[in-house]
């Protein structure tokens, strides 16, 4: 078992990458609707600088489409 001072550390971080790759799925389906505003770039786009996990985040959804759609529409790719 992990000591808990470990896993009081690890915990946090954790919270947050889980965080960031919801956020990921959700601006992957929102980059890639029909009523993508110029506004909704820049949110991305502030998004993204936030933290560097959000980019890497982003980058493995448009990896997984990749994979899981070999050949479609290329989906948005991060700005």
């Amino acid at each position: 078992m992990a000591h808990p001072a470990a896993t009081a550390t690890i915990a946090p971080q954790r919270r947050v990458s889980s965080l960031s790759e919801a956020q990921a799925l959700g601006w992957f389906a929102r980059l890639n609707a029909a009523d993508l505003t110029d506004s909704d770039r820049m949110a991305f786009n502030r998004w993204l600088a936030l933290h560097p996990s959000n980019r890497e985040n982003y980058r493995s959804v448009l990896a997984l489409w990749a994979r899981l759609a070999p050949g479609t529409q290329r989906p948005a790719q991060d700005r």
